[in-house]
């Protein structure tokens, strides 16, 4: 009985690979797409998780905050507010949250995009660029599409700000910001692994960086850093991190040839309003 289940399961999601391969190529008249949905076996509880942005949305729904990706419909919504896409930029969209946080090669990606046909780079930066410019991307400082240099694209795992439960503080809400000399990008709550590995979320591709050297954790509107073994070390001014240990504001993290700096941001206050000494 565990064979034939194992055996339905298997044939199962070799039939949801071969009907997502015909979605990205666009084969698959929306006439036909929910019988080829069943047949596929979409019903598959894990796989609808997949979709499902962890559950937060019904099956072919993915949600990443404002935005909700219509999988079936093939619609981006902001609220009730449809985001215009082309049908390729809207393609690679959702190749790129299917698989999300991982990081997929350009030549991956023009292969599913444009299956058996020479393609130029440009056009897919072009496609990357669509994207952002809809949702409000900045390219130097992504929320949602991270560039990882001179290997392709990766869609960041994002959290809901209403579900961040960052603390906020007498200013406001703490925000924290990592800056080197190539680039910049801010820490959302959770983990953030630094390396030379380009599935990692901060990708240095520098001489003396470990495929996964370092961790920074942002949590409790705090942020800490611990080595991951490295073979160079990480350092935060001229002391080698031993243990997992504080940041502060400015602190700089050596990280093989790459210096970073820590810079944790609040939102200035609201103006009060001066009393008028001349009725007093």
């Amino acid at each position: 009985m565990t064979r034939t289940a194992s055996s339905a399961n298997s044939a199962g999601l070799r039939g949801m690979t071969c009907l997502l391969r015909l979605v990205d190529t666009r084969k698959v008249a929306p006439a036909h797409f929910a019988s080829l949905r069943r047949t596929a076996g979409f019903r598959h509880h894990s796989f609808r998780n997949r979709w499902s942005g962890k559950g937060s949305v019904a099956a072919m729904r993915v949600r990443f905050t404002p935005y909700v990706l219509d999988l079936e419909s093939r619609q981006l919504l902001r609220g009730d507010d449809v985001v215009h896409l082309s049908p390729k930029a809207f393609d690679l969209l959702s190749i790129l949250l299917s698989n999300r946080p991982k990081a997929l090669s350009k030549s991956d990606l023009l292969d599913r995009l444009w299956p058996g046909t020479f393609v130029v780079e440009k056009n897919l930066a072009n496609l990357v660029g669509e994207i952002r410019d809809a949702i409000g991307d900045d390219s130097s400082n992504p929320r949602f599409i991270r560039t990882v240099h001179r290997f392709g694209y990766a869609f960041r795992e994002t959290v809901p700000r209403g579900e961040a439960g960052r603390p906020a503080s007498r200013g406001g809400e703490v925000s924290f910001r990592l800056k080197w000399l190539a680039g910049r990008v801010n820490l959302e709550q959770g983990e953030h692994v630094i390396g030379r590995d380009p599935d990692v979320e901060i990708f240095l591709n520098a001489p003396g960086v470990s495929r996964r050297h370092a961790r920074i954790t942002i949590s409790a509107g705090e942020a800490t850093i611990e080595d991951l073994g490295s073979k160079n070390g990480t350092f935060v001014g001229d002391q080698r991190v031993e243990r997992p240990r504080s940041l502060g504001d400015g602190d700089v993290i050596r990280v093989g040839s790459v210096k970073l700096t820590l810079r944790m941001l609040q939102p200035p206050s609201s103006t009060e309003t001066e009393p008028d000494e001349r009725h007093s």
